[in-house]
Parts: C-alpha cells; structure tokens; sequence
C-alpha cells in the first residue's frame, strides 16, 4: 500500500528527481517477518523483517532484490546524496506526539539560524576485542570523539562498561550504549535545541510511542532535535555507523546526507528521526 504508489509517481516526469521520502507521524514503522521465508544467500539468511523506511530507500531497484537485506552502495562514500544515485534518502518525521514529530523541522531551523551550545556526553564501554561483534562496534563508537574534537564540542567521555545515568543533567549531543530502556536513568536529563542523542540498542526505535518506551521517542520527548535506532534486532554489522555519521556531520553535510552514508544495510532495521536537510554545522545559515 505504501511501495507501489511511491514507485508509480518515481516513473513519472515529476518523480523521477526525487531524492528525499519522509513518513510522518501515523506511516507503519515496520513490516514483520513474512511467514515462509526461506532466507537469502547472505550472512544473515533466515530473517526479512524490517523498517519501513529502509525498504523504501530501494524503491529505484526491482522489488525482487530486497530479498533480506541489501548493501548500501552509499555507506560511507565521500559525496552526499544526490539526484542521480540508486538509493534515496528517508528521514522520517516521527515521535512519541504529531506535535513533537512536527516541531523537528523548527527546532533544527533555530538550531542552525542560532547555533546549539552546551556539553556533551560520549559513553562507550571500554571492549577491545575487534574481532568481537561488540568489540568492533564499541572500537568505532569510540571514533566519535575525534569528530567532537574536530568541532571543537565541549564534551565529557566515559569508557567504563556500566551505562552512565545522565538524569537532570542538560546536554548537547549525546551518544552511548548499551541498556534496553531509559530504566538504566533514575530520571530524565534535558536535550538543548540543535541537539542529536543516540543510546544504540538492538530495540531502540521498536515503537516511537510512549514517552518511556524502548529509547528513541524518549530522548524526542526530553528535547533530542535529532536521532536513530533500529526497529528489530538489526546485528551489530546493522547499525548505523556513528563514526561515519558524525564525521559527515562534522564536514558540513546534513542530518540526512550524513544518516544515508552510515548505513551500511538496507532493507534491514534503521530509521532516521529529523529534518534531513538540517545542517547541524554549517559554515553559515542557510
């Protein structure tokens, strides 16, 4: 229902430049496992659920090549997104309240006109094991300072394994892992206008309703201007990759064009909450 009239209106003169997709608040999030599934032959090959808006950033490929996930010929490439490449971009404008989801674009519109202030918080947990799923996961994790660095961001980092409450504290950006729910806070901090905050569990974006629920719609409901989680349990190779992220970011792209390159699947798990063209740090307002 959502698939072929999008790929109707890409065949059409008006379509055929389209670049960004964005649900709102009331699309689908998900699509569950299809009964019968035989697998694929991929390392992951028995399972097909998957984010809505994974599937439809492949509507320019024919429908049969979705079968599980695919790789991204975007992940990590040197040039954002652009009218002529196969993948299209979907940020979804989504949260706990239409209000709140709706309220994304202006924040990220003041978040550039007036600039984002304020410490940040970097928690990852210390593994080494690189040929370890999480090893290799929190290795990467931890390129996020040299972005930080790079833009000069005043920041706290914590590389111990337990995940650090952050309640009543007032943050920029924020990234860490690896606790199922808010739970692991005895409270709530508060996000600053312009900010991004990303607590990477497998469940994280698994419903964006509930103020409390799994982690995406809570950090939108404590301020986050920005964020992502994975709707299933997406394996650690299915994250985005948030060195890549942010070191895009940190080149000037925007939310979207840095979110399209850290994927490394699709039709796989993750979804992207904000406006995808917000420039977090442009050299100037746009």
């Amino acid at each position: 229902d959502i698939a072929n009239p999008l790929r109707e209106y890409l065949n059409t003169e008006a379509g055929a430049g389209l670049i960004w997709i964005i649900p709102v608040y009331g699309v689908p999030l998900g699509i569950l496992e299809q009964a019968g599934f035989e697998g694929a032959k991929r390392e992951i090959t028995d399972r097909n659920e998957a984010a809505v808006d994974s599937e439809l950033a492949l509507l320019r490929n024919p429908p049969a090549a979705n079968d599980s996930w695919v790789e991204s010929p975007l992940f990590d490439r040197e040039q954002p997104l652009s009218p002529g490449d196969a993948v299209l971009g979907v940020i979804r404008l989504d949260g706990p309240s239409a209000k709140l989801a709706a309220g994304l674009t202006e924040k990220a519109r003041l978040a550039e006109l007036f600039g984002a202030t304020g410490s940040s918080f970097l928690d990852t947990r210390g593994l080494t094991d690189a040929e370890d799923g999480y090893g290799q996961r929190d290795i990467h994790m931890r390129s996020v300072s040299k972005a930080w660095e790079r833009l000069g961001l005043a920041f706290e980092y914590d590389d111990l394994g337990p995940v650090i409450d952050l309640s009543g504290r007032e943050l920029l950006h924020y990234q860490g892992w690896y606790a199922g729910d808010p739970s692991a806070w005895s409270g709530a901090p508060h996000f600053r206008t312009g900010s991004i905050a990303v607590h990477l569990h497998s469940f994280a974006a698994h419903t964006l309703r509930g103020e409390r629920s799994n982690w995406v719609a809570p950090l939108l409901s404590w301020g986050a201007t920005g964020t992502y989680g994975t709707v299933f349990e997406p394996f650690t190779i299915g994250f985005p990759y948030e060195g890549i992220f942010w070191s895009r970011l940190a080149d000037g792209w925007t939310f979207g064009e840095a979110a399209v390159a850290s994927s490394q699947l699709l039709s796989w798990q993750a979804v992207f909450l904000g406006d995808p063209y917000w420039r977090p740090f442009a050299p100037e307002p746009a």
